[in-house]
């Protein structure tokens, strides 16, 4: 019996310890997977200091091994309750518990030694003398005892609120508690008891309940671990094969010499060995491990940092789903993957639409969107799991009696084909839509990493698909508001095209009446038809002069007509500009002296060259600005001026009129628009002449702009035009 009992200790021990490595290996940085080492090392310790107390001879060794067990026995009660609080989320809760705990553990453990906890070690050589205890080893009972039944109360009440995994996970950490802790009840106190200590027959029960919740429910997820933990024992086993074979050549080569280690010779060689070719090995095995066991596997980081690149560049659905799918069909090696968007049908109720698919019979996908009522059920089992549903599980827990789904109809339809994970795609806490995954080419289970990536992946897919449907719709949105623009752009077209034949219709229409009333009215007032009373000049001379405007009217039409229409002709040839403004002040001076105003002209200083330009044209976009000025001046002068620079002749009139406000200046050289308040100074403006002047200097190659302090402050009109021939090149002679 003691040697069964030996056994099963070592054994605890062993396993203990290799779970609590493979664990912290798994994730070092997570405070779960550290304190389930503890506890792992915790148990090792003890189990190991049992084997011996019971196998060693001397009172010595028995007091040694005695409180290396009580050091381990003493946190694993705390170690455990840390566990559970880190584990169901309630560690801040319990803070003070926990601290409570570990100074209490340590005070038990500062106690061993003494008397008071333990009067007498005996060596036991077995079961026949049993620890003579003290009184405060009750105290230290206790308090195993409070912190492991507290644990067991947590986990229950948590047991009850949680669904799916999370329910699975916390019933199997309870049962292996319950079977774990129940070794207590004889092997930790058989001295109160005084009974056979027969918990370690449990050991089984508690590595099998261990592995299935691991491998199962992905407890602390150390599948993987494991696995590579069979590729590291195949590199030591070749490189202690490749020891033995060596030590025993070198001793057979070197057996007859004197003095010769052969151990230490083939322990120098291996060392060589080891340094040059572990690495390569190591990679070796790996690999080959990898085809047989991990069926290519992934780095986390790196598949996160595509999705990323991915969800931030791309803005088309069809191309946003086609580069997430393929990432993570290569990455976890699925069978078949497809997106599923809620959409609203005509009905106004959500319905679920397939937006893409692969590796699906055809006609699948569409049927299982299609079941019946499927909206209302994702949204309950979904809420209900509260993240991925993970459907094999599902599955084997319905089998089992342990979950009841909301249809076992679709669950059974998921199952049959193949369909491995839903996972859930939230937009600012609102479903948008699902990512389905087929299960696995190598037939492995999803792991807990791979949940936890696909968690992460889902956030940003969700956020980037709905960004993509968004683009879609602003760009068909956009494109149906381009051809409406462009079909009234169309019918602007054609009505401004009628309006300016009408124009040019009607202009050259009252071209020639109002060019034979200007004929019989000169003719009448230069006598030709006899002397008019003198009470008839005043009437003619207005008469004469609303034809004038009626003739400069028509004239603007009829230009506006021809430019816009593309017939207006341009005749170009050297200018004299000078000469061309000499002309404006004589034909205007009459209209200036009666507004009693006075009229600068600034002549160059140096002689301008000859302008190539079509004098005609420039001579009435020189008039407009002249005639403007007079217009709307009161009092003061005019300043009008010809200057060059830089190959650009340009010419400016300055008035001291009413000046233009920042609101009107945005209203000048546009067709039919005079600013606020302009008509109080000149009723007889159109709003075509600076129109027409701004054509006519485009035309030439210039451009045209006015300047103004402000309402009341002036105005300056100013046009530039090229001396030279834009087309030609050429600069003509300044004769």
């Amino acid at each position: 019996m003691v040697t069964f009992f030996i056994f099963t200790s070592l054994a605890t021990a062993i396993l203990s310890f290799l779970t609590g490595i493979f664990v912290c290996w798994q994730n070092r940085k997570s405070k779960l997977n550290k304190l389930w080492f503890a506890v792992s090392m915790g148990a090792a310790l003890w189990s190991l200091s049992l084997s011996r107390i019971v196998s060693v001879k001397t009172e010595e060794s028995a007091i040694i091994w005695n409180w290396f067990l009580y050091f381990g026995a003493t946190f694993i009660p705390i170690f455990y309750f840390h566990f559970t609080s880190v584990l169901l989320g309630i560690e801040k809760q319990k803070k003070k518990s926990i601290i409570v705990g570990y100074i209490l553990s340590i005070i038990c453990l500062i106690l061993v030694p003494t008397k008071l906890f333990v009067k007498s070690a005996p060596p036991m050589a077995g079961f026949d003398h049993w620890l003579e205890i003290g009184p405060l080893y009750y105290f230290y009972v206790v308090i195993f005892f409070i912190y492991v039944i507290y644990s067991s109360i947590l986990i229950l009440q948590y047991y009850r609120k949680v669904v799916g995994v999370r329910k699975s996970q916390l019933l199997y950490v309870l049962i292996t508690g319950f079977i774990g802790f129940g070794g207590a009840f004889t092997d930790f106190f058989p001295q109160i008891f005084n009974i056979y200590p027969f918990g370690h027959f449990l050991v089984g029960f508690y590595v099998a309940f261990i592995a299935y919740a691991i491998t199962r429910y992905r407890l602390m997820d150390i599948r993987a671990i494991i696995f590579r933990s069979i590729a590291f024992g195949l590199v030591i086993f070749i490189i202690t094969g490749i020891f033995s074979i060596i030590a025993a050549l070198v001793a057979y080569l070197f057996s007859g010499l004197t003095g010769f280690k052969s151990i230490a010779a083939s322990g120098v060689i291996i060392a060589t060995l080891v340094s040059l070719f572990y690495q390569p090995l190591r990679v070796l095995v790996g690999r080959i491990t990898n085809t047989f066991l991990y069926k290519k596997t992934y780095d986390p980081d790196i598949l996160i940092a595509k999705i990323t690149e991915v969800t931030a560049s791309i803005l088309n659905l069809k191309q946003l789903l086609t580069s997430i799918c393929g990432i993570l069909t290569e990455a976890f090696h699925s069978e078949k993957i497809g997106v599923a968007l809620l959409k609203i049908g005509t009905n106004k109720k959500q319905k679920l639409e397939v937006a893409f698919v692969e590796g699906f019979k055809p006609g699948i996908a569409e049927s299982l969107v299609k079941f019946p009522d499927v909206v209302s059920i994702m949204y309950k089992e979904i809420k209900r799991v509260g993240g991925i549903l993970i459907i094999d599980e599902m599955k084997t827990r319905f089998e089992n009696g342990e979950f009841k789904p909301v249809s076992e109809k679709l669950l059974g339809a998921l199952h049959e084909n193949d369909i491995a994970l839903i996972v859930p795609l939230y937009t600012k806490e609102k479903l948008t839509g699902v990512i389905t995954i087929g299960t696995k080419k190598s037939g492995d289970p999803y792991n807990r990493q791979d949940l936890r990536v696909l968690n992460i992946i889902s956030g940003q897919a969700a956020i980037a698909i709905d960004n993509a449907q968004m683009y879609g719709h602003l760009e068909e949105l956009v494109k149906e508001r381009t051809e409406e623009l462009e079909n009234a752009n169309i019918q602007l077209r054609q009505l401004d095209k009628s309006k300016s034949e009408f124009l040019s219709i009607a202009s050259h229409q009252l071209r020639t009446p109002l060019t034979a009333i200007k004929g019989w009215i000169s003719m009448i007032e230069e006598g030709d038809l006899g002397a008019i009373p003198e009470k008839f000049k005043r009437p003619m001379d207005v008469v004469y002069a609303s034809n004038e405007r009626l003739i400069r009217l028509v004239n603007d039409l009829l230009n506006i007509s021809r430019i816009e229409s593309g017939r207006q002709k341009y005749e170009f040839k050297y200018n004299d500009l000078n000469s061309l403004v000499q002309e404006v002040i004589t034909k205007l001076k009459l209209q200036i002296e009666a507004k009693k105003l006075k009229l600068i002209y600034e002549q160059p200083k140096v002689a301008l060259p000859k302008v190539w330009c079509d004098g005609e044209k420039i001579h009435e976009v020189m008039m407009n600005f002249v005639d403007n000025a007079v217009k709307y001046s009161l009092k003061g002068s005019i300043n009008v001026s010809l200057k060059i620079d830089d190959g650009m002749v340009t010419y400016s009139v300055k008035d001291n009129g009413v000046g233009i406000t920042k609101n009107n200046m945005q209203l000048l050289f546009k067709k039919f628009s005079r600013g606020e308040g302009s008509f109080l100074i000149n009723t007889e403006g159109t709003g075509l002449g600076l129109y027409v002047a701004k054509l006519v200097v485009e035309a030439h190659g210039g451009k045209i702009w006015a300047e103004s302090e402000g309402e009341g402050k002036g105005s300056t009109f100013l046009f530039s035009i090229p001396v030279k021939d834009p087309k030609k090149n050429l600069v003509p002679d300044k004769k």
